[in-house]
């Protein structure tokens, strides 16, 4: 769901999934609302199951435009298709069903997966931007790697018809663990998203912290910006301020490998710049998980060792040429950010007992300039 303010009352938006007698599934569109964030008094529902549609019908996301308010809703049509829908308000109380925005059979797409979770709308650099999570795509080579995904559509929405004009569709994240992101605008005009580090029905009975009776985290906190239609994810200046302990290395490497001075595997940031390479490096993490960049291919790849110790798994993604590398690890988790934002690969990760090692290693010649913080 997501919040709005109006009047200095949040008004919260949230789907109901509840079963009947008989086990089947409803679904409904809920407020709450609270005059100090803190107590909340339930509305009931504000926004009913509209006709074509599955029960498979959720997660809103509220936002005003020009004196009326907007909710996105991802769907699932009666013949299994995914659709982002739209409804309409002038008072956060009373929704009209406007239709689909797009979805399979929209905007030259066909087939796009059986359900659109998470979705979420947005103006940014004068475009308007699409995020949702559409379940049940086919891998296709490099892409669609996860159970499900995440990615983004740039174009404009036509408020009149309704209808979203968009170009092709874009995984946001190029690693492991990354589903149902959303976004707020916080009170300096950045577009900040969140993201999920998990997906799914992707491997969760084998996580090693359900022995500790919990499961997944979130994602730092990222700064959208728009170059073409590309989504640059960055992360919040602010995070420099959780910097200690900085050390300035040079490394140059031909046909070697060493460690780098990591004091706190845990809780570390590692910015890799002016990256010169003949045939490309690789940066292993405790042992668990590997960064590594293939010049030839032009290719990005993140390794890891499967939760449950018996394979190693890899994401890949294409790259032109690298520049630079920001890492921030802690003790479960890595965020990998390539070329400023271009591309970001994310990964849930469970070191060895004992092994701390954070070490670089090149085939040919690589040279580096790498800045190492511990995270307070």
């Amino acid at each position: 769901g997501s919040a709005v303010a109006k009047d200095d009352r949040l008004y919260l938006f949230y789907t109901g999934n509840v079963r009947d007698q008989d086990g089947n599934r409803e679904t409904y569109q809920c407020l709450a609302v609270s005059d100090d964030g803190l107590s909340f008094e339930k509305k009931g529902v504000v926004a009913r199951l509209p006709e074509g549609y599955t029960p498979h019908f959720r997660d809103p996301k509220v936002w005003e435009h020009e004196g009326t308010w907007y909710m996105v809703v991802g769907a699932q049509t009666e013949n299994m298709q995914g659709h982002a829908v739209l409804f309409a308000s002038d008072n956060l109380t009373e929704w009209r069903f406007l239709g689909p925005i797009t979805g399979a059979g929209f905007n030259e797409l066909d087939e796009f997966g059986y359900m659109w979770e998470c979705p979420d709308l947005f103006s940014l650099q004068g475009s308007d931007v699409l995020i949702v999570s559409p379940q049940g795509l086919e891998t296709d080579g490099f892409r669609y790697q996860n159970v499900y995904q995440s990615g983004y559509f740039v174009g404009r929405l036509d408020y009149n018809k309704p209808e979203l004009k968009h170009g092709g569709f874009t995984e946001l994240d190029q690693g492991f663990d990354f589903y149902a992101p959303q976004t707020l605008e916080d009170d300096q005009g950045r577009r900040i998203l969140f993201a999920w580090m998990a997906v799914p029905d992707q491997d969760e009975e084998t996580h090693p912290t359900i022995d500790y009776h919990w499961i997944h985290c979130m994602t730092l906190p990222r700064q959208l910006t728009l170059s073409g239609q590309k989504l640059i994810q960055q992360p919040l200046p602010e995070l420099k301020a959780m910097r200690r302990n900085e050390k300035k290395v040079q490394i140059n490497m031909h046909g070697s490998s060493g460690t780098l001075p990591v004091e706190n595997p845990e809780r570390a940031e590692i910015l890799i710049e002016d990256i010169d390479t003949e045939s490309g490096f690789s940066i292993s993490i405790r042992g668990t998980a590997a960064f590594s960049f293939h010049k030839d291919e032009g290719i990005v790849t993140l390794e890891r060792t499967s939760f449950d110790g018996k394979r190693t798994e890899a994401r890949h993604c294409c790259i032109k040429d690298l520049h630079t590398v920001h890492m921030f690890i802690d003790a479960s988790s890595v965020e990998i950010f390539v070329n400023n934002g271009e591309e970001v690969f994310s990964a849930r990760y469970f070191p060895f007992p004992g092994n701390h090692e954070v070490t670089a290693s090149s085939t040919g010649k690589s040279e580096m300039n790498v800045g190492i913080w511990t995270l307070m």
